[in-house]
């Protein structure tokens, strides 16, 4: 089964167009992991504190030579309910080693509201 990915999430569109900026070939890199995770949303790590609700996957960006680790990090909502996936945040490793829960949370609301 595939699910459904809503990539309309505002916060999620403002931080794609902010890393743009530095890596313009990112959507490259960026669909085919969207992709793997619309055929398998549990692709990617849970996240403590939110259940089975928040994902966190690494992305590579092949197009500029860094891997996995040194990558992006995505994180999604799986609403299994309704067969969607929204991407809420996508970051670059270098710039933000790890994200709050209070990061999340204000992903969210978006969402909730």
């Amino acid at each position: 089964m595939k699910y459904h990915i809503r990539t309309e999430h505002p916060s999620f569109i403002r931080c794609v167009k902010k890393l743009k900026r530095k890596f313009p070939l990112i959507e490259d890199d960026l669909f085919p992991v969207l992709d793997a995770v619309s055929e398998n949303p549990r692709i990617g790590t849970s996240m403590r504190g939110f259940g089975e609700k928040i994902y966190k996957i690494r992305v590579p960006l092949k197009s500029h030579g860094i891997g996995k680790s040194a990558g992006l990090r995505l994180l999604y909502v799986w609403d299994n309910h309704a067969d969607v996936i929204v991407p809420i945040m996508l970051y670059h490793k270098a710039n933000m080693a790890t994200v709050t829960k209070g990061d999340i949370e204000d992903a969210l609301r978006c969402i909730t509201e």
